[in-house]
């Protein structure tokens, strides 16, 4: 099968560093729980950017030659033997589980727990894009104990009901401010469309989203009420500087921009998937956040990029400080990590089969697109920072796979 390759650590983020195989070979065993899907389209996320530099190989180190690849959609082509939720030739998409990977191929196995039925209204191209962004935006919610209780209740109902709950009636609905950090990125896209698409139908929505003036329709386009540039304020220096000492004070912080050019003294919830000092700073700093518990949800941990014995304390004793902070006064946001692992397929099917579908909303999210053989320019793209929405890779049909043999093994 076709299948590009990863044959070491690339740090550098402009040359070509995968290799596209003709002959890689197919996976053939598979457990009693797995599902060999046979891929049609793949996206590229931050996590992989994470794993092909070796930023976080203390951790998670890879062994070569290696597929990358955390999510997409395809067709089922086998099953193992306790599988029940699949068969083949359905349609799945999703996202594998922990550090595995390998959705950069013609073929790709996964856990039957990976899986959801892919919306039927969605190409694969479109599906692909939603798996790990869409579990990873959820989790960033629920960071907030009333948007969890929220989710919670929605993800039982579709389980239950098939459905979800009726729109609050708007003249019960409570007002809630969310401030989106990085909105146009594929995390921060899928974070304003998905707030818009279902958090509005219970709460008086009001969505805060910071981009660069170039992207500002596209924001706006999936559900944003307000955009600020960061090129015209203080966070133009940078997000591991903080207003006071971006050598910037010249020009107004993001928040002081919410704050004076809005009306806007406090939000109830940020979520930031740029990382960094600054925003959570500028929060606390600018906006009125005393006896208001604004939550502060990142994606990203403050710092360099590349996790050491060092970085790992440092960024500890960052959440430990601000851990203290916010218990002593509500003067400082509660602060709290994000991180997503996958396996959590109700979750998956309430986002995909019930709140985007509704009148098309997915179609909303942009979507760069590369051929498998060029997922090294999809790559660049995602490490200068200047894509919006998501980048796919559309996985070319195998030949010749008639007399393809795979045999279940035991765990």
């Amino acid at each position: 099968m076709q299948a590009q390759t990863l044959e070491d650590y690339a740090p550098s983020a402009d040359t070509d560093v995968f290799v596209l195989r003709q002959d890689f070979p197919i996976p053939e065993n598979l457990k009693y729980n797995q599902v060999l899907v046979q891929m049609k389209a793949a996206s590229v996320n931050p996590g992989d950017n994470h794993l092909k530099s070796g930023n976080i190989k203390m951790l998670f180190k890879l062994k070569f030659p290696c597929v990358l690849g955390k999510d997409g959609s395809g067709i089922v082509v086998k099953v193992g033997s306790k599988v029940t939720q699949f068969k083949e030739g359905d349609e799945v998409c999703g996202g594998i589980e922990g550090v595995k990977t390998g959705t950069f191929a013609q073929y790709c196995v996964f856990s039957e727990t990976d899986l959801i039925k892919k919306p039927t209204i969605m190409t694969h191209t479109q599906a692909a894009a939603f798996p790990i962004v869409g579990g990873t935006i959820l989790e960033g919610f629920k960071s907030h104990p009333k948007l969890e209780k929220l989710i919670t209740r929605e993800i039982e109902n579709v389980e239950k009901l098939g459905r979800l709950s009726d729109p609050t009636p708007k003249n019960e609905r409570e007002n809630f401010r969310i401030l989106i950090i990085g909105a146009s990125g594929g995390t921060g896209s899928t974070a304003v469309l998905f707030a818009k698409q279902f958090l509005s139908r219970y709460l008086n929505l009001t969505i805060y989203a910071v981009c660069s003036e170039r992207n500002v329709e596209m924001v706006k386009a999936l559900g944003a009420d307000v955009t600020v540039d960061y090129t015209k304020t203080s966070a133009k220096a940078g997000s591991q500087k903080t207003h006071k000492k971006s050598g910037l004070t010249d020009m107004p912080s993001i928040c002081q921009v919410i704050k004076n050019e809005h009306a806007e003294d406090a939000v109830d919830f940020v979520l930031d998937t740029v990382g960094g000092y600054y925003y959570y700073d500028d929060v606390h700093e600018h906006l009125h956040c005393k006896g208001n518990r604004v939550i502060f949800a990142s994606f990203v941990p403050p710092g360099p990029p590349v996790l050491s014995l060092g970085t790992m304390v440092s960024t500890g004793c960052y959440l430990a400080q601000n851990g203290v902070k916010s218990a002593l006064s509500s003067a400082y946001p509660k602060y709290k990590m994000v991180n997503y692992f996958g396996k959590q397929p109700k979750a998956l099917d309430f986002l995909m089969n019930h709140v985007l579908i509704i009148d098309n909303a997915f179609e909303r999210l942009p979507l760069t697109q590369f051929p498998l053989s060029d997922l090294n320019e999809g790559f660049k793209l995602i490490s200068s920072r200047r894509s919006s929405g998501k980048v796919v890779i559309n996985i070319p049909d195998i030949k010749g796979n008639d007399n393809m043999q795979v045999r279940e093994v035991e765990l």
